[in-house]
């Protein structure tokens, strides 16, 4: 289970792309997604679209690796400021 601090980071996420019109999963493929990657064991995933990381951070946990693939700069830099807070 994520802690506090990192969901309320992912709400910090999410509000930032609302407002800002930036594409990310609905709740229920986050949950959906979540439940997969953990029933699952899956260790490895690759996301391609990261946009600004919500479905990315949504999807780790302490036991698997993330590779993420992202087109548009200014998207990148913000998942990067997002990933550093999200795991600080």
């Amino acid at each position: 289970m994520k802690n506090e601090l990192k969901e309320k980071t992912l709400q910090e996420i999410k509000t930032y792309a609302i407002s800002h019109q930036i594409p990310i999963i609905h709740d229920e493929t986050k949950l959906f997604l979540e439940k997969m990657i953990t029933d699952n064991n899956f260790r490895d995933v690759l996301e391609i679209g990261t946009a600004i990381g919500y479905s990315a951070l949504s999807m780790s946990n302490e036991k698997n690796n993330i590779q993420t693939i992202e087109r548009e700069y200014p998207n990148v830099q913000l998942a990067k400021d997002f990933f550093k807070k999200y795991f600080s």
